[in-house]
């Protein structure tokens, strides 16, 4: 019953007395109600089980030698049953090692027959004001969980609506790319995919991958500054048009800078083309300060940007672009990365990855 307590923690202390012995029931019975306490009598071992399964007890009072059920078989069923109800075993001299074992089998107390009724009307008092103490803490441990539960729904809410929040802004920003430059939005869109599944197979966690999702789709964000002629022009660049070209990376992560995503989004745009030897942009990282997640968009990157048609040149094809991630495997991009890349292109399972060439 560990809930049963718990129910009249506000009501008068009830207890269950359990004797076969009509004159002995009676005198405990007189013994309670004289200190206030309201008693229920059972005749018997059967009789006292369905007493305290039909209600809630503060405490039970229990005879130990009784025929049928006798006390330590209640005992058994009543801890069973109701774990946290305190049991008062009563005991003849000659039950004495009977009352040990049911101390230790989980009553709270005994009382030696014959019983003084102060030491049973003390005993009983103990028992109900441990009931009441459980009861207590249950209640107070179910209004925490309660409570705990009420804010955790209302967190999970809150992150629900910043994550559709976030990838309103995500999406949003895209087809604003794509309005000013069509190619650019749809190479996004192919990266987050491919590096997604990249993501999936080197077994990334959700969080990570989340942050994952949010950095591919946005990780070309910064080309929106440059100007699209530079983006579509099938020549050699300048070095100063290349410069331009190459600020995209840092021009995106200060656009998404001031936006609370899941994860280090920002960092993961910044770093998408940092290289493992240091010859990357736009900061010249190297080795293992590089984000796995930046290495995953720049892998993606490279494939993408091989196996598909560009504006100024057709696709150089899938075999163009395994080759060249295993020439950067180790020493631009992380072998792990590389390898998880490549049994994703061996299923050939995106459309887009048609091999050519």
């Amino acid at each position: 019953m560990s809930g049963a307590a718990g129910e009249r923690s506000g009501a008068p202390p009830t207890l269950l007395v359990i004797d076969d012995d009509a004159d002995v029931r009676r005198a405990e019975v007189e013994a309670l109600e004289r200190v206030g306490l309201t008693v229920v009598e059972a005749a018997d071992g059967v009789a006292g089980l369905l007493a305290a399964r039909r209600r809630a007890f503060d405490a039970v009072i229990l005879d130990l030698r009784m025929p049928g059920l006798d006390g330590l078989e209640v005992l058994a069923a009543l801890r069973r049953e109701q774990a946290d109800l305190p049991v008062v075993v009563v005991s003849g001299q000659g039950t004495f090692d009977d009352a040990v074992e049911a101390l230790r089998r989980g009553a709270w107390d005994y009382v030696q027959k014959p019983f003084a009724a102060d030491a049973l009307c003390d005993a009983a008092a103990q028992a109900v004001a441990r009931s009441r103490q459980l009861a207590a803490a249950r209640e107070e441990h179910a209004g925490l969980e309660a409570l705990v539960a009420e804010r955790t729904a209302a967190l999970e809410q809150r992150a629900a609506a910043l994550r559709r929040l976030l990838e309103q802004v995500a999406g949003t920003a895209s087809h604003l790319v794509e309005l000013r430059d069509p190619y650019t939005a749809g190479h996004m869109r192919r990266v987050g995919e491919l590096s997604l599944r990249v993501g999936e197979r080197l077994g990334l966690e959700e969080p990570r991958l989340e942050t994952l999702r949010f950095a591919a789709q946005l990780h070309d964000l910064g080309k929106a500054a440059i100007p699209v002629e530079l983006l579509v022009k099938p020549g050699r660049l300048s070095p100063a048009e290349w410069g331009l070209v190459k600020s995209h990376a840092a021009v995106g992560a200060e656009l998404l800078a001031g936006i609370e995503f899941p994860g280090p989004v920002a960092q993961v745009v910044r770093q998408h083309h940092e290289r493992l030897d240091g010859s990357g942009y736009p900061d010249g990282l190297a080795g293992g300060v590089i984000l796995v997640e930046a290495q995953l968009v720049a892998v993606a990157d490279v494939v993408e940007a091989m196996a598909t048609d560009r504006p100024y040149r057709a696709a150089l094809g899938l075999p163009a672009a395994r080759a060249e991630l295993t020439r950067a495997r180790g020493r631009l991009l992380l072998p792990d990365v590389v390898d998880a890349c490549l049994e994703v292109l061996a299923a050939e399972d995106l459309p887009w990855l048609a091999p050519r060439g």
